[in-house]
């Protein structure tokens, strides 16, 4: 059961990650950092999946909110 709701955080996610994905690349803000990021992201959800599974709650939590700063400053980046 917590693989299920791990897997189905992972689409939840995937949609804020896509929108900034396509953001970058629409506003040609394609750079070192913008990759970094979302590298950043990328890592912070395989994270996020393995302390799920194993019930690290806080660990969960930060490296989710590490993940969701890097896809917000991807947009922020593009809109300023």
């Amino acid at each position: 059961a917590r693989c299920l709701a791990a897997h189905e955080n992972s689409f939840e996610a995937l949609i804020l990650f896509v929108a900034a994905a396509l953001l970058t690349i629409s506003t040609e803000q394609i750079d070192r950092n913008a990759v970094l990021l979302a590298i950043g992201f990328v890592s912070c959800r395989v994270f996020y999946l393995f302390f799920y599974w194993l019930n690290w709650d806080r660990l969960r939590s930060s490296v989710w909110f590490v993940g969701m700063i890097c896809v917000f400053t991807m947009m922020f980046r593009c809109l300023s």
